[in-house]
Parts: structure tokens; C-alpha cells; sequence
């Protein structure tokens, strides 16, 4: 079995970790073949979990085989890791409770982008009727003209909202850019495609907390903008 002074200084790494401490997780031991699984749980989620087999003998050249699992791991949710060290498995532990508050971090950002994709596929689904064809002459000329009150509008917005340019400037040029494509594939893409391509790119834009922070109500700017019979394909708000 694991000596006690083992437990005693993973409860230690534990405590001094910036974000958690060793009340946050559940250490328990289970001796197996030529050696001890110490496994760390957390306790507000058990998926994530540090899983160590600490051998009970030493190999000929007097160091210690450890191996196990760590999940969440740097790269993998799980990855499996082997070291011949003990000071090595406090620096492990160290390491996935960093992973831990990483994903705990990130976790609501990669939610977001999920419903994000979510709701636009299934704004995209109603979009099946669209004709496959492209646009005249004239729906050209119309919607270039609308996109430019577009951009206009949006440069305005952002002027009035935005304090810091520099720190926003990257948002700015995106949107722009987004602008700048949609006028530009008017004249080589199909009705449908480019439908699909707007929808994506004012929900994306009025989704991103950065963007909505720059163009405000862009979204109700967008959907005046278009004719009625592309308003049907956007929804009425999006919270």
C-alpha cells in the first residue's frame, strides 16, 4: 500500500493550488498487481479524474515506474502519461488541476459555439425552398446597394460605441470583410447558397459578445435592410 507520507503531500499539492484545494477532490487507493492505483476524483465532476499506479518495488537501477491517466490531459481529454520519479507525480497532479480549470473555463465557450451551430443549421433547414438560381441584374444591384447601408450603418455603430479602436480594430475588419464577401459572391453564387452564407454571417456576427458589444442592435439593422422576402429566413430576435 501507498505510505501515508505519500497522501499527506498530494493533499498538499492539492491545498496549494490557486483555484482548488484538497476539499475539491476525493483521493482513495486500491492495491492490484505489483503495485497501488491512487486516484484523484473531483468532486464537482467525475469525468475529470487523475488515475496513478504507484509500483511497489523499485526496478534494478533503484528508480520507480509510475503510469496512469490524467483526464483532462494538455491536448486529449485523457491522456495516459509514465515518469520514473516520485517528485514527478506532484508536478503531474499540479498539471491536471490546471487542465481541470481550463476546461472548466472553456467549457462554457465551447456550449456557446455548439448552440451557435445549432441554431444556424437549423435557421439553414427552412432555406430548402430557396430557387436554384441566381440573381438577376437588378436583385444584384439592389442588395449591393442595401449591403453598403449596411456597412455604412455598422461603421456607424462602431464609431459610437467603441472607446478603444485599436483593441477592437480586428472585430471591425472582420466584419467589414464579412460585408465585402457577401457583395462580392452576388454575382457568383445562387440564391440559395448566398442566403445561407447571409444568415450565417449576421447571426455569427450578433452572437459574438465582442460583436455585439460593437454593433449593438446590428441584428434589427440587418433584417430593415433586406427585403421582406429574405426576412422570412432570419428568426424574429436572437437572445
Amino acid at each position: 500500500m501507498i505510505r501515508a507520507r505519500i497522501i499527506k503531500n498530494v493533499n498538499d499539492i492539492l491545498d496549494k493550488h490557486q483555484y482548488f484545494d484538497s476539499n475539491d477532490f476525493v483521493i482513495t487507493t486500491k492495491k492490484e498487481y505489483s503495485g497501488t492505483e491512487l486516484k484523484i476524483v473531483y468532486n464537482l465532476d467525475n469525468r475529470y479524474e487523475l488515475s496513478i499506479r504507484v509500483p511497489d518495488e523499485a526496478k534494478e537501477d533503484g528508480s520507480y515506474e509510475f503510469s496512469g491517466t490524467l483526464s483532462p490531459g494538455p491536448l486529449s481529454f485523457q491522456e495516459k502519461i509514465k515518469f520514473n520519479k516520485e517528485s514527478v507525480l506532484y508536478t503531474k497532479i499540479t498539471l491536471w488541476m490546471d487542465c481541470i480549470w481550463s476546461e472548466l473555463c472553456s467549457d462554457p465557450v465551447v456550449k456557446e459555439i455548439d448552440k451557435q451551430r445549432e441554431d444556424i443549421n437549423k435557421i439553414l433547414e427552412t432555406l430548402s425552398d430557396v430557387p436554384d438560381e441566381y440573381f438577376s441584374k437588378e436583385e444584384v444591384s439592389t442588395l449591393t446597394e442595401r449591403l453598403n447601408k449596411l456597412e455604412e450603418e455598422l461603421k456607424s455603430q462602431i464609431e459610437h460605441n467603441t472607446k478603444n479602436k485599436k483593441d477592437l480594430e480586428k472585430q471591425i475588419e472582420d466584419l467589414i470583410g464579412d460585408i465585402e464577401n457577401l457583395k462580392v459572391t452576388l454575382n457568383s453564387t445562387k440564391k440559395a447558397g448566398w442566403r445561407k452564407n447571409f444568415v450565417t454571417k449576421v447571426y455569427k456576427w450578433v452572437k459574438d459578445p465582442n460583436n455585439r458589444k460593437i454593433i449593438g442592435d446590428g441584428f434589427e439593422i440587418a433584417k430593415g435592410l433586406l427585403p421582406n422576402e429574405y426576412k422570412g429566413y432570419l428568426p424574429e430576435k436572437i437572445d
